[in-house]
């Protein structure tokens, strides 16, 4: 997060003093790592960096001398390509769960992000956002960085990129990192904004926050609280794999990737609760793209299939003035042209467009403004672990889905199915009756 700052020489001053102290606001402050880059123990490799995580030739480093913000020298780094180079500190104690907050001034031309080497080789940390950097004065930037582990041999990183000879490259001062103070804070508050990018209010901050699951995919999930605008967000987490209706706290990294807000670097988690509610907001067609419904579960009626599958597996719904993307992030579905859907999934951005998500075959059933066509399902035994025993009055297809959309059955359907569930997992499914005249069924199955 880049900071413009309008008194340098004060701030910096006060920058200083601070770096020179321990201190403590609230339930503490502390003081990690320093460097003003004023000793150097070579013309190339200054005092305290130049850890084993380093892979910036020496020669890349090198004391800048040109009005540095603070004292007689700042550093400046070279490395015109793409692909980034890793200047580290010196060994540094770090805590597993503590948010650790880099600050720096940088000048000139590139992008540069913050990291951290867990102790151990080829062991990483996940890194901050890049700031890009295109400026002829000082500005503050300010990263964080959440550890995952608990080491006496961690070492910070400043990974840096696409610099510009003909700007003087990077040019960096006064380095401080400290333990940051963690805000707790709800969706809502993270979510909230009144800048025309959508942007978080919160981008950079380490924050405590949960929720609800409302839907899943590999590596990530969706979180939220209660239900309305303003209500869900996206969570990037590899190491984690909640399951829709659980309740999970943890600590975060608020950034902003292409235009989606998400919460990333998770560490801290704990599942509280499971089998929780979770509320879809009723929204009107024209609306769901709005801002304030990203990362919300939602459903839009009466929406017309105008368009079929793509290359993408993506399809079109709308209402004559409007039109929604449905994708296939989370479940894929092959609509019928012509055909108006209710339709329940979370509200993604990707690709410069904001999508309705299904996550279940269960989210998506053919629309009856007056509900006549829809008929109840009779399902027994439920629970079981045998076989089931279905019926409705209709005449057309069933299919049966798990949790995650997959389809585990699916047949023809005339009124009665008897179907084996002994190779089923336990868990819940979704059995969803579609009929040729328009009537339709959805009801759950627990499968012990």
């Amino acid at each position: 997060m880049i900071i413009f700052e309008t008194n340098l020489k004060e701030m910096k001053k006060i920058l200083l003093l601070a770096a020179l102290t321990v201190f403590a606001y609230g339930t503490g402050i502390g003081q990690v790592f320093y460097s003003g880059f004023e000793t150097w123990n070579s013309p190339h490799k200054p005092a305290n960096w130049f850890g084993v995580a380093t892979s910036i030739d020496s020669n890349n480093v090198n004391q800048y001398t040109s009005t540095p913000p603070e004292g007689s020298y700042a550093v400046k780094l070279t490395n015109n390509t793409t692909s980034h180079k890793r200047l580290s500190t010196t060994a540094v104690s770090v805590t597993a769960g503590e948010a650790y907050l880099v600050s720096f001034y940088a000048k000139g031309n590139g992008s540069i992000r913050s990291g951290m080497y867990r102790g151990s080789t080829g062991s990483y940390a996940t890194y901050s956002a890049y700031d890009s950097i295109n400026s002829a004065t000082w500005v503050k930037i300010e990263q964080t960085v959440i550890s995952d582990t608990t080491s006496s041999a961690a070492e910070f990183i400043l990974s840096f990129r696409n610099t510009q000879t003909a700007n003087e490259d990077l040019q960096i001062d006064s380095v401080f990192i400290v333990i940051g103070l963690v805000s707790s804070l709800s969706i809502y508050d993270i979510q909230y904004t009144t800048d025309p990018t959508g942007n978080s209010p919160e981008i950079g901050n380490a924050i405590n926050t949960g929720g609800i699951v409302s839907a899943t995919k590999s590596g990530a999930y969706w979180i939220q609280n209660g239900s309305g605008s303003w209500s869900g967000i996206y969570v990037y987490d590899a190491n984690n794999s909640p399951a829709i209706g659980d309740s999970v706290t943890f600590t975060a990294v608020v950034e902003e990737y292409y235009n989606l807000t998400e919460l990333k670097s998770i560490s801290n988690y704990v599942k509280v609760s499971s089998g929780n509610t979770v509320y879809s907001t009723s929204v009107n067609l024209p609306d769901a793209p709005e801002e304030m419904y990203e990362g919300v579960l939602v459903k839009v009626s009466n929406a017309e299939c105008i368009t079929g599958l793509d290359t993408y597996m993506e399809w079109t719904v709308g209402d004559g003035l409007n039109t929604l993307t449905v994708g296939d992030l989370i479940y894929a579905y092959t609509p019928t042209i012509g055909t108006n859907y209710d339709i329940t999934g979370v509200m993604d951005y990707s690709y410069s467009e904001r999508k309705i998500q299904p996550r279940t075959v269960a989210d998506i059933t053919i629309h009856n403004a007056i509900g006549e066509f829809e008929i109840n399902a009779s399902v027994y035994p439920n629970p079981t672990s045998d076989n089931v025993n279905i019926s409705a009055n209709a005449e057309g297809t069933i299919r049966i889905a798990d949790v995650t959309g997959r389809i585990v059955f699916e047949a023809e359907f005339n009124q009665n199915a008897v179907v084996s569930t002994k190779s089923f997992n336990s868990g819940v499914y979704s059995v969803i009756i579609n009929g040729t005249d328009g009537t339709f069924a959805t009801t759950t199955l627990l499968v012990n």
